[in-house]
């Protein structure tokens, strides 16, 4: 779960749902029109339009009196309340006509019913007319928002909101070039003149370093008194500073009061951050159920977030119960308002058929619109479908694609993988170069991959030993337990490296921390066989146990050998058999050539022919020896000596010396 930040200004996203009109302290009709008497320099019609207007956003704040947080647009609500709207609009009519003594005429009929068709009526100077004449600044914020700024020529220096407006367009570079130098200069002109948006717009570039040093500090003085004019926005900033110690001690108590006020004027990310915190029990005991009302309240409102962390809540099934269809909706509503990791999710959802038809095609198409805005998951994800052919055409060439992009936003994963498919030409003309400095660059942001990659071609392309074992070591101290064993498995054999068992064993026991099964088994021999510590077949039937538990087979097959023997465990040859037909059904041929052997002394020749047979194709030495022995001796087969030679040939190349000792005594 995340809390957020990201919408402390209105100008940083799109998450801030619409205004609520009933926030507004609108003026009186009177109020108005006595201040718009007392401009002597403003001529009489355009008073009277103005008048007009400011009159209008009157009415408006009036039939809006039971508007709600439902982000509907200005003209739905005009058509609602059709019938609310024009008997506001007589209302204001008959009082315009009073407050300026003025007779009824037909050029004012038409002109009301111009203005009561189109309440954006224009003209040239009108916006000019507004400024001067319109006093209250909530009022003329409402105005604005109906009808657009001004454009910058047409500010005045006096008017806070309008410096703020201007400040966010150069914020965002909407219709303009961006300018944080340009943005910073008119914040902080609205701020000084106490303008609440202009404040927490000021206070949140503090907390960016946009154009000026951060400075938490000054950014909590900005937000506090933004906040005292019950900003919203600025009590969800100064919630998060609180939250994370920024500026000020940290403080989850007063975090969650921020961000309870913050809710409770409606603001989204108010709400959001309300829901995290009962989520978490973050200055707050924990609630669950509460957690889940805010989250609804604020998807209900399009959070993004807010429906993404229902999708997560509902699939994880830990704190709710777990409702795969509805984690699926929540995340495509979410997809739907374009969040990536939304649309990764369903995705995934779509691929694996949980709650909602599996779907591959459907698949394709969330992680194409997820990487197209750069998701690097779904980059990755469409990646290897396309490089194994998984629910679309094989296309290597697709897929080095997709990984180069990945690569080069900087993802050192899919760097490693660019690497790897340019040192095997898939996808790309085979480049070893290129492939090598692909794996540094993914090495210089610290990826194990690729220092493991990185040592694995110095060891077998390159031939540098000691450079090998240096990105093996990096490999391994980042946790990579494959470059642990191959480092163990250098001292062990004495392969490139002088052989030294305890070396060897403290690669293998750092492995065996990590649970690894390799690094377990290579540790139960060495205290089978005594290599490097006192043999143990105790300790040694512990550690192959371990790795059994892990699924390693040779373990497996091991501790059965035990049991059968009573070597390091109790002796049990029916728990050692079943376990030996397991792993031999399994195609273990280890597995079959013991069965072979135990069969053989039993004189259960056929059942041992079997299972080296089986074991013989896989070209195990074993069972390639005895099997020649069978030929030789003439057991369960016809006595065929060239047949035992051949078998004893194919035993012995692979270093079996009783095979080279039969041939021995077969040629004498």
């Amino acid at each position: 779960m995340k809390f957020i930040f990201i919408s402390l200004l209105f100008f940083c996203g799109s998450l801030v749902a619409q205004v609520n009109p009933k926030l507004y302290d609108m003026p009186t009709a009177e109020n108005v029109l006595k201040n718009i008497k007392g401009i002597d320099n403003i001529d009489t019609y355009a008073k009277q339009r103005a008048a007009l207007y400011v009159l209008w956003d009157i009415a408006m704040f009036g039939i809006e009196k039971n508007y709600r947080f439902k982000n509907k647009p200005i003209e739905k609500v005009i058509a609602d309340q059709k019938e609310e709207y024009n008997k506001a609009m007589y209302s204001v009519y008959k009082k315009y006509l009073a407050a300026i003594n003025q007779p009824e005429t037909q050029a004012i009929k038409d002109e009301w019913k111009k203005l009561w068709g189109d309440y954006k009526f224009r003209t040239l100077n009108f916006k000019e007319d507004l400024i001067k004449t319109l006093f209250n600044p909530k009022a003329k914020k409402r105005y604005y928002e109906l009808n657009g700024y001004p454009k910058e020529k047409e500010i005045d220096l006096n008017d806070a909101q309008a410096l703020y407006e201007r400040g966010r367009l150069y914020y965002n570079g909407k219709d303009i070039k961006q300018s944080y130098e340009k943005a910073l200069l008119y914040f902080r002109k609205s701020a000084k003149m106490d303008n609440a948006d202009g404040q927490n717009a000021l206070g949140y570039m503090y907390t960016q370093g946009n154009y000026l040093k951060q400075d938490y500090k000054e950014a909590l003085m900005w937000f506090e008194k933004a906040a005292v004019q019950n900003n919203a926005k600025a009590m969800n900033s100064l919630a998060y500073l609180y939250a994370n110690g920024l500026g000020i001690e940290k403080n989850a108590k007063t975090a969650f009061m921020y961000y309870k006020k913050s809710a409770d004027l409606k603001n989204v990310d108010g709400i959001y951050n309300l829901a995290w915190a009962y989520g978490n029990g973050f200055g707050i005991e924990k609630n669950m159920q509460e957690a889940l009302n805010q989250y609804e309240l604020a998807a209900e409102n399009g959070h993004i977030l807010a429906l993404f962390n229902l999708g997560v809540l509902y699939e994880n099934g830990e704190e709710v119960p777990k409702n795969e269809t509805k984690a699926f909706n929540y995340y495509l509503k979410a997809a739907n308002l374009g969040y990536g990791d939304a649309q990764n999710r369903v995705g995934i959802l779509y691929g694996d058929g949980v709650g909602v038809g599996k779907n591959t095609d459907k698949a394709l198409e969330w992680f194409t619109k997820a990487a197209n805005q750069n998701h690097i998951s779904s980059i990755y994800i469409l990646g290897n479908m396309y490089l194994e052919g998984q629910g679309v055409e094989k296309d290597e060439a697709k897929a080095f694609e997709l990984f180069l992009k990945g690569a080069k936003l900087g993802n050192p994963t899919m760097q490693v993988k660019v690497g790897e498919l340019y040192m095997f030409g898939k996808g790309t003309t085979k480049n070893e170069s290129e492939g090598f400095d692909w794996w540094q660059k993914a090495a210089a942001q610290n990826d194990k991959n690729a220092y493991f990659s990185l040592a694995l071609y110095y060891e077998t392309r390159l031939r540098n030993i000691d450079k090998a074992i240096e990105w093996y070591t990096k490999a391994g101290d980042l946790g990579d337990a494959y470059a642990l064993m191959k480092l163990g498995e250098m001292y062990l054999y004495g392969n490139d490296v002088e052989r030294d068992f305890d070396k060897a064993l403290a690669q293998f026991k750092k492995g065996a921390a990590l649970d690894d099964r390799a690094a377990l088994f290579h540790l139960g021999n060495m205290y089978s066989k005594g290599l490097g510590v006192e043999k143990s077949d105790l300790k040694a039937f512990e550690y192959y146990q371990k790795s059994a538990k892990l699924g390693h087979e040779m373990a497996q097959f091991n501790i059965a050998i035990m049991e059968y023997d009573g070597i390091g465990a109790q002796k049990n040859q029916s728990s050692a058999m079943a376990k030996l037909k397991t792993l031999a059904e399994n195609g273990l041929a280890e597995a079959q050539t013991f069965l072979a052997r135990i069969y053989g002394s039993k004189m259960k020749y056929e059942a041992s022919y079997k299972w080296l047979v089986k074991a013989v194709n896989q070209n195990n030495a074993d069972a390639q020896e005895l099997l020649g022995f069978m030929y030789e001796k003439g057991l369960y087969v016809q006595k065929d000596i060239q047949k035992a030679i051949d078998y004893y040939i194919m035993a012995a190349k692979q270093g079996n010396k009783q095979a080279e000792a039969a041939l021995d005594r077969l040629n004498d």
